[in-house]
């Protein structure tokens, strides 16, 4: 295979990205030397030590960590002559795709760095390689690219425009590179593990790979070295008369894989129609954490008494005669079970040996309700989802909590869980010393789990995305119910139930009012527009705030709001990554003060010169007068103000996810105010999620700068 490559000499780039280091390594035992570059020298570090004890000759140049300059990318060629005397082969394979999303949602920067990634390096770096080649008298460039050059990732839509654009480069280089005796080819991989592409096969669940393989002529997913013999073979003299070729290895899929995962709205993992990823072990988990919590809540004497946890699920609710609400579940007892049920009890029984007992009491629906509306679910799937230990019919209830409860200390809030049922309310009516429930799950659900997390990551992701492509679809729109729509339609299409609110749509002076729910009213062209909204995705919901100039384009005044806005947004987000102990309290002091500091800046009150007037003038006087009334943050989860019964005031701890969430408003009549900036209101709001190692802010993708959303706006 490789006797050819023994002693050339190969200059490969991002040696480390796992493609890197299967190329590496297949050319490097085919005799040839290498030369290798990676942004990050640490691991270039390894891979090269890794490389030289498997007897390769390799030279790692540390010092490359940006090939975009000129003057790095000729240090690593200069590197190579000092080290082997010159270069034969150059394979310019550019990393792992970091950007996602909808074509149309993306900004300016993430345009010119994809390009710049997957098109300008490799074209610079052969223009700058070609003599070096030449000389070599057997000179090849091989790129690499993608099968998402022939068939469009919608949520990589980018990716795709700059590998269609290398297939082309490979061509155009080829064309050019023949008279000088150098071969150009390129190899586009699909339905390949770890190339770095972002597809669906590019890490994927063992779920997908079953799904995968089923579709695909080779009968599995392809790995890295099935792709490294034909790049050793395009290198090799035995391709002498191949070049400007694109070689694709996908296995035999004819495109099959690639449209059905990359031509569907996109999703996110956790979808409104997929399985929820909380399994009936961590809901077992749930209550018997909560039992913990109430047994040390309650008093010392009855430490050895049977305790019973009591919840009751929503209710269901009608707008007319047979018309139903939309179902959402009581936070609190999904948080317990996961069940979707209405009109159902929940009882937990502990002895004080820690033996749980679970009890769900639930009628099913009669023959003619199971006509209307659908079977209910069965027992072995209530079971499967929640980890319930027996579902007893209604009839039962009364009977048992009547035996349970003179032994039992009972935990039940009968303000925030209305006892609806007349045998519920008639039983606990007899029962006074209550520990109370609520405060007891407000604590857990306040730390998130590892899956939890992931669903809240998922929520925000969509939420933002959704944002995102309402924002991008809305210049010129006339009226705020349409935005209404359009958010409803972006969430759901991504994977949303449905939102996590009624949405705020507020045009011009309208955004003044914090929550302003009307979002019927006409929007004039040079009105700024705020949307505060969010979506649920399996019972956990995201919480985000933007604003954008109706007509395309914000107003001086506007834009200097926005920006100063922003600029206070990403000083509070720094704070968040940086400041231990974080407190939301203490984040709502520094907003204040980088507030006030800002208002100066951008001369919004031309008659307040000094920073401490400003803030009494602006915080302390009654709330109407506040030119933000609100605090900056609140905890969010499976509610929009979540937790309500966790304090502000004390440290945030891994896994709790809040708001950051600035806002000026100025209303028409503030007669401190600059004229031109009356009758604007603006807020912006992320999602952070408290990280082992820091903060990780999960609405990053969502547009914010002045000048993004004007990008958005654009086309």
């Amino acid at each position: 295979m490789g006797s050819n490559l023994v002693g050339r000499v190969t200059l490969l780039t991002n040696c480390c990205s796992t493609m890197g280091e299967a190329i590496g390594r297949r050319l490097g035992m085919a005799g040839s030397r290498l030369v290798l570059s990676d942004p990050n020298p640490q691991r270039l570090a390894s891979c090269a030590k890794q490389l030289s004890e498997i007897g390769v000759d390799v030279h790692a140049v540390e010092s490359i960590v940006d090939l975009s300059e000129r003057k790095q990318r000729n240090t690593l060629l200069n590197e190579a002559v000092m080290k082997f005397g010159g270069v034969d082969y150059v394979v310019a394979n550019m990393g792992d795709n970091m950007i996602r999303g909808d074509v149309m949602n993306m900004n300016e920067t993430q345009f010119d760095d994809m390009l710049e990634r997957y098109l300008t390096v490799p074209f610079r770096l052969a223009q700058d390689a070609m003599p070096l080649l030449e000389r070599s008298g057997h000179g090849c460039i091989l790129l690499l690219s993608s099968v998402a050059a022939f068939t469009p990732f919608l949520d990589g839509g980018l990716f795709s425009i700059a590998q269609s654009a290398v297939v082309g480069m490979c061509k155009a280089l080829a064309i050019s590179a023949a008279p000088r005796g150098v071969r150009v080819n390129c190899v586009a991989t699909g339905v390949v593990t770890g190339d770095g592409s972002g597809a669906i096969w590019d890490k994927p669940s063992n779920q997908e790979v079953e799904k995968l393989c089923a579709m695909i002529p080779a009968g599995r997913i392809g790995r890295p070295h099935d792709c490294t013999g034909v790049i050793a073979f395009l290198l090799s003299d035995r391709a002498k008369y191949i070049t400007g070729e694109n070689v694709v290895i996908a296995g035999g899929d004819m495109w099959g894989v690639v449209r059905r995962f990359t031509s569907t709205p996109l999703r996110c993992p956790y979808s409104a129609w997929s399985q929820s990823p909380v399994d009936a072990n961590e809901y077992v988990e749930r209550r018997r954490r909560l039992v913990e919590r109430v047994r040390q809540a309650a008093p010392k004497e009855s430490a050895q008494r049977p305790l019973l946890i009591v919840a009751r699920s929503a209710k269901e609710q009608f707008s007319a005669p047979d018309v139903p609400y939309p179902f959402r579940q009581c936070s609190y007892f999904r948080y317990l079970t996961g069940l979707p049920l209405a009109n159902v009890v929940l009882t937990i029984l502990a002895q004080p040996n820690d033996e749980l007992v679970s009890t769900l009491y639930f009628d099913g629906r009669s023959a003619n309700e199971e006509l209307w509306q659908g079977p209910a679910m069965t027992t072995p799937e209530i079971t499967t989802i929640s980890g319930i230990d027996e579902v007893k019919r209604h009839t039962y209830l009364q009977t048992d909590l009547e035996t349970q409860i003179p032994h039992a200390v009972v935990s039940f809030d009968l303000k925030q869980f209305p006892a609806k049922s007349e045998q519920l309310a008639e039983v606990l009516a007899r029962f006074g010393g209550m520990v109370p429930l609520r405060e007891q799950i407000d604590r857990l659900r306040w730390v998130k789990s590892k899956t939890e997390q992931q669903l809240m990551r998922a929520t925000c992701d969509v939420g933002g995305r959704a944002m995102n492509a309402m924002i991008a679809r809305s210049k010129g729109v006339r009226n705020e119910n349409e935005i209404v729509g359009r958010l409803e339609m972006e969430s759901r299409r991504r994977g949303a139930a449905w939102l996590a609110y009624p949405p705020v749509v507020a045009a011009a002076n309208r955004a003044n009012t914090i929550h302003y729910l009307d979002s019927s009213q006409e929007i004039n062209e040079g009105d700024v527009v705020l949307v505060d909204a969010g979506c649920e995705v399996h019972g956990y919901v995201s919480d985000i705030t933007r604003v954008f100039p109706a007509g395309g384009h914000f107003s001086s005044a506007q834009r200097a709001l926005c920006d100063a806005l922003n600029d206070l947004q990403s000083q509070l987000l720094r704070i968040v990554e940086n400041v231990r102990p974080l407190r939301l309290n203490n984040l709502y002091v520094a907003m204040v003060e980088a507030m006030s500091k800002k208002l100066l800046e951008i001369g919004l009150f031309p008659s307040i010169i000094s920073q401490q007037e400003l803030i009494h003038e602006l915080f302390t006087l009654q709330e109407t007068d506040k030119i933000c009334p609100h605090h900056v943050s609140h905890y969010l989860g499976m509610d929009v103000h979540d937790t309500a019964s966790v304090p502000r005031n004390i440290s945030l701890v891994p896994g709790v996810t809040f708001t950051v969430e600035p806002g000026i408003y100025v209303r028409k009549d503030n007669k401190l105010a600059r004229e031109d900036f009356r009758g604007i209101g603006m807020r912006i709001e992320d999602d952070v999620l408290v990280t082992d190692d820091g903060v990780e802010v999960l609405t990053r993708h969502c547009a914010r700068e002045s000048t993004d959303i004007e990008h958005l706006m654009k086309f």
